[in-house]
């Protein structure tokens, strides 16, 4: 009973933007950023540092599903090295993305802010690219 008192008295008092749940082993983490997770196999609270690391493409694909959610419940970013060189890096969304449509394009491109002396020319590239470009669906997304 006086453990769980303390316990709930401590998570009262977390950050709340720092409050994480997993489920893995952190034994095999390399630790940057302070994160407090709680284990669900022992319902014990514990201070742990989220993950900044480099692994191979074999690890990246045997263990994807725990590198997901790492990236997701403990906010860890990832270098995957192929033959001892970065490919490609994972990481939480850092923004929701919204959808546009090409419908949406013309204002966008004349939302830009002015360029300057060169302004003229390519506004004039921007006009012949517009006019030479297959007709396409307004609604159709784009990204």
């Amino acid at each position: 009973m006086c453990v769980q008192i303390q316990l709930k008295h401590y998570i009262r008092n977390l950050p709340a933007a720092t409050f994480r749940h997993h489920r893995f082993q952190s034994s095999c983490f390399q630790r940057t950023r302070e994160v407090y997770n709680v284990k669900y196999d022992y319902h014990i609270l514990q201070k742990e540092l989220a993950v900044e690391k480099t692994i191979t493409v074999t690890q990246a694909v045997r263990r994807f599903s725990e590198l997901l959610n790492n990236i997701k419940y403990r906010g860890n970013r990832y270098t995957i090295l192929k033959a001892g060189k970065p490919v490609a890096a994972v990481g939480p969304v850092e923004e929701v993305r919204s959808e546009r449509t090409l419908g949406e394009l013309p204002n966008l491109l004349r939302a830009l802010p002015p360029l300057g002396e060169e302004a003229e020319e390519f506004a004039k590239d921007l006009e012949e690219i517009l006019t030479h470009q297959p007709a396409m669906p307004e609604e159709q997304l784009w990204v």
